[in-house]
């Protein structure tokens, strides 16, 4: 019953959404009712089979007291594979350390803390000290009372803010308390210095010009646009950035162009002649490769077997459904060779463009979970060929 209400079955994104799927509608039967009634009781008591460790973690009765997401805070959905490496937990932190404390003025790194902290003197906060006095926030067209979250994260202004940054960036869910939204930035992974420097840099920038936005309304009674809150936050990063790379001159004057040019500023173009080269007499050649729209999106893989003389014995191609890149490639590479298997063929030679794949097979790189099945299977066929490579 678990996974028929909760959505397991339907696919990755609804059992992480699947909270929002449980509810009360006209017309529903009494016995659905009465089940939904019962479902924090009966939530307690539910456990999710990890299989291929596509289950949520967070979302998981792992300590028998109920999901995990009600006791502690979480800032990504992820699944219980991303927890597991070579069938045991990944117990090694690896943290990238923050850069912004260099380039940051202290005056912001200190107001970040005590943010993060909930000790700002908000009239929310005041309250619990028994400071009485009008709680109104200066963000909205109907003011609310005036609390951290409000403020820095969903007031009108807040939130406009926010999605003027990340419209462009991309890739961040709603979130109700300004530590998710802050965090949820400096989660981000950035292949170059400049756009790991944008994430771990700009959501202080912005919680700061949204406080003195706030300050300036409340001490001197002048209120700022967004856009000129949002200019403000620009402003400021591309002084903080230039203050970091003195060499890079971005001549921009604008947000979306900024942004624009330090993406580009990570990527690197090389130029690598890719050469088939024709196996030793009397060995078949196999080259398999997965491919996909989007990771992980709907994906595919295909094949060719080859002679030494380069001549084509054989040809496959096949759809896997959604799944990662790295999924595909295996698949692609383990269709092939029961392929090859199958028609009686040993001593063959197999290639692959995926340099993962080829060290996850000579035990050079630890296996993710998702793949773990499947390449055990490719490990019991090492004894029938004779040599594994990687081509560009």
């Amino acid at each position: 019953m678990g996974p028929a209400i909760c959505g397991g079955s339907s696919g990755r994104g609804n059992h992480y959404g699947y909270s929002s799927c449980i509810r009360t509608c006209p017309g529903q039967s009494a016995t659905w009712r009465r089940m939904l009634d019962a479902w924090l009781v009966a939530e307690r008591h539910i456990r999710w089979i990890v299989g291929s460790g596509n289950s949520s973690f967070w979302h998981d009765n792992w300590l028998g007291s109920g999901l995990l997401c009600r006791q502690v805070e979480i800032f990504q959905e992820q699944p219980v594979a991303d927890f597991v490496v070579q069938g045991g937990w990944n117990w090694v932190l690896d943290v990238d350390p923050p850069s912004s404390g260099q380039v940051l003025p202290l005056k912001v790194s200190f107001f970040m803390v005590r943010l993060m902290s909930g000790r700002i003197p908000v009239m929310g906060v005041l309250h619990k000290f028994g400071v009485v006095g009008p709680s109104r926030c200066f963000c909205c067209r109907d003011p609310s009372q005036e609390t951290i979250n409000h403020i820095f994260c969903i007031g009108d202004v807040a939130r406009q803010v926010w999605s003027f940054f990340e419209v462009l960036v991309g890739g961040f869910g709603e979130a109700f308390t300004i530590r998710h939204k802050v965090i949820s930035w400096w989660l981000k992974s950035g292949k170059c210095p400049y756009i790991k420097l944008l994430f771990r840099l700009l959501s202080s920038l912005i919680c700061w010009n949204l406080w003195k936005a706030r300050n300036k309304f409340v001490f001197k009674e002048k209120l700022l646009t967004m856009k000129q809150v949002c200019d403000r936050v620009f402003i400021e990063f591309r002084e903080r950035f230039g203050v970091q790379f003195r060499e890079i001159i971005i001549p921009c004057s604008s947000w979306p162009s900024f942004f624009d040019a330090v993406a580009g500023l990570g990527s690197v173009v090389n130029v690598v002649q890719v050469r088939w080269k024709c196996p030793v007499q009397a060995i078949v050649k196999l080259n398999s490769d997965g491919c996909l729209r989007g990771n992980p999106r709907r994906s595919g893989g295909g094949g060719l077997f080859r002679d030494s003389d380069g001549r084509v014995l054989l040809a496959f191609s096949c759809y896997f459904g959604e799944m990662t890149s790295l999924q595909a490639e295996v698949k692609a590479l383990l269709h092939g060779v029961q392929l090859v298997i199958a028609r009686g063929l040993a001593n063959f030679h197999l290639e692959s463009d995926s340099l993962v794949l080829i060290q996850l097979i000579q035990g050079r790189a630890k296996c993710p979970w998702v793949v773990q099945r499947e390449l055990q299977e490719l490990v019991q066929y090492s004894h029938l060929y004779i040599e594994i490579s990687h081509c560009f």
